[in-house]
Order: structure tokens, then sequence, then C-alpha cells
């Protein structure tokens, strides 16, 4: 069990990272557009990338290179320094409307880019990494089950000539009204049609657009250039039966891209003047800055449908439904160099809520403490765990559940001896990758 837990941990921290790594720039070229699309669009998409250009006042300095009209190769473009982990009052909140109720926030690049995770990565076997990408078990406990498809989206961002290392920071953000759509338990209506949301994507160095055209073109049957506030939309049709459900992107300068459902990317684009907190999930997100991965809920925005949805919730779950009702915020933070590596933050309305939500998780958190204690000696006498028994200790001894006014914070501390884990951890992965030519053996013999 405790090999286990401290496998995970070691592959939960390396696991996107075989997703952003060996890219390859894409030639506008080669961009296909698929579907009835208008044959102009069809026959030079980087004529619908010049379209749907912002105007020059609301753009960067630079030149996109998105026009290349003779056929040669574009100058390559400097990619601009990485930022650090910033303090408060320093993150990028336009483009976050009110309307927004969640959001989940990654930086990419800044993860990839990491020392300790490229060599952790650089470390890993081939015959682990071969039993990681069939989806087996512990692959699938640590890849498959997080919040977006790794896979997928690395597919995405190198269709678009954008591989994800060179990506500074994808937010992706939900509209209160999918609370009011969503069916969580087959009970309620839900409203065919797209999920009101959409995505801001921030890039190290200035698009390749015809590439970025190129792959939009190809989610739906019809596409159109449509004016909104200074901006240019792409909007594309994604059901031939249903026009009205449509998807759109604007490119707001040469490295910063939205892209969503139209209606909630005209509510971004409405809102790109706003530089300080509006909401409370922006106002969460700027007294955090830019961690390596954030997830915020305002549970006020979205209080009146999560009433009715719990009403109307069956058995045991209704138990829970007073604590869904009564969150006021979700804040859940991961970062490297932050003083918090790993952070939960659950703030209620009513503080009886608090106490007794707190009383059961602290009863439960102690308990697991003291199994992870008896667990100590067998990873003490293990050779190969051994390395990363500081690890451990410092998890059992630094890990904390706390309470204060209507919050409870789970948190676990910075990492102490960070850049030793690649050389801690090899003896482990090596044993993981020898057990990885076993399940690989049974399975050909059993063919």
């Amino acid at each position: 069990m405790c090999r286990l837990l401290l496998a995970q941990m070691a592959l939960i921290l390396i696991v996107h990272c075989s997703c952003g790594c060996g890219g390859h720039a894409v030639d506008s070229a080669d961009v296909s557009v698929a579907g009835s699309i208008d044959p102009e669009v069809q026959k030079n998409v980087a004529r619908l990338a010049e379209k749907i250009k912002t105007q020059k006042s609301e753009r960067e300095t630079g030149d996109s290179g998105t026009s290349n009209p003779d056929g040669a190769k574009p100058v390559p473009k400097v990619i601009r320094p990485m930022t650090p982990l910033l303090a408060s009052s320093q993150q990028d909140l336009r483009f976050i409307p009110t309307d927004a109720f969640a959001a989940m926030v990654i930086h990419p690049r800044r993860h990839l880019q990491h020392a300790v995770i490229k060599a952790m990565s650089d470390l890993v076997p081939p015959e682990l990494a071969e039993e990681m990408s069939r989806g087996d078990a512990l692959a699938q406990q640590v890849g498959q089950n997080s919040a977006f498809d790794a896979k997928q989206l690395k597919e995405i961002t190198e269709a678009c000539d954008m591989p994800l290392e060179t990506v500074d920071e994808i937010v992706l953000l939900v509209d209160k009204q999918l609370v009011e759509l969503v069916n969580i338990y087959g009970e309620t209506k839900v409203v065919p049609g797209l999920p009101p949301g959409g995505i801001i994507l921030r890039h190290s160095a200035p698009f390749n657009a015809e590439a970025i055209l190129g792959y939009f073109c190809k989610l739906g049957s019809t596409v159109e250039v449509e004016p909104y506030e200074g901006t240019s939309l792409a909007v594309v049709a994604t059901d031939s039966e249903h026009p009205e459900w449509t998807l759109a992107i604007a490119l707001i300068t040469d490295s910063m891209l939205v892209f969503g459902e139209t209606g909630f990317v005209k509510k971004m684009i409405s809102a790109r003047t706003q530089t300080m907190p509006t909401s409370g999930l922006t106002r969460q997100l700027e007294a955090h800055g830019n961690r390596l991965y954030m997830i915020g809920v305002d549970g006020t925005a979205v209080a009146d449908p999560l009433k009715k949805a719990a009403a109307k919730m069956p058995g045991v779950l209704a138990l829970f439904s007073p604590y869904i009702v009564g969150t006021k915020e979700l804040l859940i933070t991961n970062d490297f160099e932050a003083p918090e590596f790993f952070q939960v933050l659950i703030e209620f309305k009513n503080p009886n809520l608090t106490a007794g939500l707190f009383g059961i998780l602290e009863h439960q958190f102690k308990t697991a403490k003291q199994k992870l204690q008896v667990g100590r000696e067998s990873i003490h006498s293990d050779a190969t765990m051994k390395p990363l028994l500081p690890y451990y200790d410092q998890f059992v001894a630094e890990t904390t559940l706390t309470t204060y006014e209507n919050v409870i914070e789970f948190n676990m501390s910075r990492i102490k001896e960070f850049e030793l884990m690649p050389e801690r951890i090899a003896p482990l992965f090596a044993v993981m990758a020898k057990g990885a030519r076993v399940m690989k053996e049974k399975r050909e013999s059993a063919k």
C-alpha cells in the first residue's frame, strides 16, 4: 500500500509530461479543411485568419506572421521569457465574465519545463510508459481520471502548431447557466445544445493562425465571420440540424485567443476591460496568483439552481445537500514553488456547517495518518523505497487539516529537497518497469 501510494504521488507529478513532449510544427500548407465550408475559406485558410484578426489598435506589438503569399517559411519568432510564480494582485483577470462560476487554470509550459519534472520524465522506462499509455489500472488512476483527456489535448495543440510545452496558460471557464441545464441526477430537464463555457489560451509566441483556423473549421459544416465589439469572431455551426448551436474563436492578440460556445465567448470579450476582481470567482483567482493548477468555484453564483437540485437528491445523497447548497467558495491549488504544494479551501455560509463537516473530516484525517505511521516501517526496510522516506515523513508530519472562521483548509506544504526526487525515485521506476515487463509477457502468452 505504501509503495503504491508513493508511486502514484510521483506519477501524478509527471503524468502530464508525456503529453507535452515531442511536439512537431504543423506547416500551414498541410492544413486541411473538411466539410461543406465556404469555398473561399476552403481555398485559403490564411484569408480567414486575416479576416478574424482583431483591429490593429487592439493587438500586441509584432507581426503575427499569418500572411505568407509567397509560400516562404515564416521567420522564427522569439519565445517570451517564462513568467515565474506571481504573488496576488498580479493575475490577469481580463476576459473572465461575471457569469462564470467555475474556472480551471493550468500553466503547461511552467510545469513541463520545470527541471525536476523534465528529469523525472526522462527517467520513466519505456516499458512503464507503454503500460501507462495502455490505460491499465495505474494509468487510469493518475491519468484518465484527470479533468481533461491529456492525449486528446496534445493532439489538438499539435494540430494547431502549439505543443503544450509552448502554452503559457489555459483558463477553462463555466457559465452559471450550466447548473440549470445539466441533469445531474436524471430528474431535471436538460436543454440540448453546447455547454455554456469557454477557454482563454495564452501562448509563449505568436500563433500560427492558419493552423488554428484550419483545425477550427473542421469542427462544423459552415463557418462565418461575425464582428463583435471591435473583434472579429469566426463562428462555426456544429450541427447541421441545429444551426443555432455554434462555437466561436477570436484571436485577441498574436499570442492570445478565446474559444467556446458563441454566447459565452461574447461575454468574455465584453469583460476584456476588467482589471479588478468583480465576482467571488475572480477574487479567488486574484488572491492566489498564477499557481500551476487551480480550480475555483463560486457557490453563491449558483445557489438557487443548486437548491433545486438538492431538493431532488435521492437517499443518502440528500444528507449532503446542506453542504452542497451551503458552500460559498471552493478552491484547489497546486504549485511546486508555492509555500503550499497542494491546498484545498472550502468556505461555507453557515458556521454550523463548517463545524459539522470538520468534525467528520478530522476523524477520518487522524485515522489515515495513524495508518500511514504504521506503514512507515515497511518503507524503511525496503531498499527501493527507503530513499523516498523523507518525502513520506514530510507528507505525514506536515499535511494539515484546519478550520478558521467558516473555512476548512487541507494543506500539503512545499516539498523539501524536491530537486533530489528524480535521483531518489529512479530505483522505484526500475522496479515498476520490471513489473510492466511481466504484465506484458503475461498478456502476450495469453494470446
